[in-house]
């Protein structure tokens, strides 16, 4: 509920404050005063774009800020999911700098206007004149219907299956685009697959092969050096293990003259056993060691393949050339398996459009079902609204598409009138026919939106006399479940109201500003009696204006 409007600096309103009440408020003034300026000072605070032109004093920033109850409508959620401080009592304040750049802000945390928006739409329901061309938008008389029919739940059903068909198509969509890909990249994927299969790849082959390259290239210097190492060993009389021999003899005879020098002869009887098999590991592996040309020719032919296929595929070791390998076998498998994949993605995608169709086809059921209840509801409000003989139709139609709200249009068809076909609600009412069949349905959906305060702009316009009264009365009716806020400039809608607010201009400094004031009950009979006359108070007036306050 709207508890309090702070306007300062906003077109010809220098500083205003306006406090609200439950219940049905009206707003009236003479023309010119600025009720629609309030008005649309109101849309900029609930987030409408703002530009520098509607400062009034070019000089200073405009600041408009709203009060609002809200603790009865479990927004929690909201505050807690944008991380701003959640009271029942929270101020939304928006400001415009000279440049024309805004800023806003919910209980002083700064919001994009996005946000803003996001948050009003929950607290409050602005309708003027204009909204009249809604009754042309098909997507709100869609929204309308699914209101009235609590379709919330189906239609959150139908959305999520819908983006379960759309992701299916769409990896169908990739699935034959990476098809075609496959397919002109087969014959080459064939070659660089047999090409990487042909080199016999191995994790380590590169280090081996450069390390049997280096052998076989230097094979006539190994052999010398292990030659001479040999002999150095095993000489008959000057080798290291003939000399350890005599030294072990000598010990020998040590350890008959000291039974302690055992551990001497020991230790030198198992080197000479180490360097015998040392001797023998080094025989052995220069006898593995050649010179074979044709063998190095080979090895280097491996490693120029090796450095070729690094160098083409720009990978940093043979693991990469693996590694490519197995992506390319497995490309060319699914390349050659292609078919099947298609065919399951195909299939997967029916069963998803299915299921939407499905969920959609209960949706469009029930919307069918309730667009004759919410025909009804209106049509009677319609008939206390003065048009008893008018005749409504909300009709759903199918038009198969696949879509997030489902498969549904609805036409709004509307006859004013006994004995006229019914058409496009947009082509068949007047400016104020239109206004009482947007004043009901606004009145309808008021039950079942359950959102704290409806706005009314003028959508009174074009009525008048006992129309006018029976108008009243149906927004006295919504104003028992939501707070309602009326601006009109009609003495019937006026007198009905709980709550009386008077919009007048005066003279300040040589410029006209607007004022606001709420009307205690004499102020409201002469205001309500002006309305009645044209602006001339006449004592018939007074009379007629306290005979409508008094019902």
């Amino acid at each position: 509920m709207l508890k309090k409007l702070s306007i300062s600096n906003y077109a010809i309103i220098e500083q205003i404050e306006v406090d609200f009440s439950s219940g049905f408020n009206v707003i009236t003034g003479e023309t010119g005063a600025g009720k629609s300026i309030m008005v649309e000072a109101l849309g900029m605070v609930l987030g409408e774009r703002a530009d520098s032109n509607v400062l009034n004093d070019k000089s200073k920033k405009c600041i408009i800020e709203l009060s609002v109850e809200i603790s009865n409508y479990k927004l929690e959620p909201f505050f807690q999911d944008n991380d701003i401080d959640f009271s029942n009592e929270t101020i939304i304040r928006r400001e415009i700098n000279i440049e024309g750049k805004s800023r806003a802000f919910i209980n002083d945390t700064p919001v994009n206007l996005q946000l803003l928006r996001e948050f009003s739409k929950n607290i409050v329901d602005v309708h003027s004149q204009h909204q009249n061309q809604l009754l042309a938008n098909s997507n709100y008389r869609l929204n309308a219907l699914d209101l009235f029919a609590n379709n919330a739940a189906i239609l959150n059903d139908v959305k999520h299956a819908y983006e379960e068909y759309f992701k299916e198509n769409r990896a169908l969509v990739e699935l034959k685009s990476r098809d075609l890909e496959l397919r002109k990249s087969f014959d080459y994927n064939q070659y660089m697959f047999n090409e990487l299969l042909e080199a016999a790849l191995e994790n380590d082959m590169q280090e081996r092969l450069e390390n049997e390259q280096k052998i076989l290239a230097n094979a006539n210097s190994i052999k010398s050096i292990v030659a001479y190492s040999l002999n150095y060993l095993s000489a008959d009389d000057q080798g290291v293990i003939a000399k350890l021999v005599a030294l072990k003899t000598q010990l020998g005879q040590l350890e008959k003259l000291d039974n302690t020098t055992t551990e001497f002869s020991n230790r030198i009887k198992s080197s000479i056993v180490d360097l015998k098999d040392f001797n023998d590991e080094l025989e052995a592996y220069v006898a593995n060691i050649n010179d074979d040309a044709q063998a190095l020719i080979r090895i280097e032919d491996s490693l120029n393949i090796v450095y070729k296929l690094l160098k083409k595929h720009n990978v940093a070791n043979v693991q990469g050339l693996i590694d490519l390998r197995n992506k390319l076998e497995g490309e060319l498998n699914l390349a050659q398996n292609f078919d099947n994949e298609l065919k399951k993605a195909t299939e997967k995608l029916e069963q998803k459009k299915t299921d939407y169709f499905q969920l959609a086809s209960v949706l469009s059921e029930n919307r069918i079902n309730e667009a004759v209840k919410l025909t009804i509801k209106v049509s009677e409000i319609l008939s206390l609204l003065g048009m008893p003989n008018s005749s409504l139709n909300f009709e759903v139609l199918d038009n198969g598409s696949i879509l997030p709200i489902g498969t549904n249009l609805v036409n709004l068809l509307f006859s004013p009138n006994k004995g006229l076909e019914m058409q496009d609600a947009t082509r068949t009412a007047s400016g104020g026919e239109n206004s009482r069949l947007m004043l009901a349905i606004k009145a309808v959906l008021s039950e079942k939106n359950k959102l704290p305060t409806l706005i009314l702009d003028e959508i009174d316009t074009g009525v008048s006399g006992e129309i006018a009264a029976k108008t009243a009365s149906v927004m006295k009716q919504s104003a028992k479940s939501m707070q309602v806020i009326a601006i009109t400039h009609l003495p019937q809608v006026a007198a009905k109201a709980s709550h009386h607010l008077y919009i007048y201009k005066m003279e300040k400094s040589g410029k006209d500003v607007t004022k606001i004031r709420v009307l205690n009950s004499e102020d409201r009979v002469e205001a309500i009696a002006s309305m009645l006359s044209d602006g001339i108070i006449t004592q018939a007036a007074i009379e007629n204006a306290k005979m409508l306050i008094a019902g």
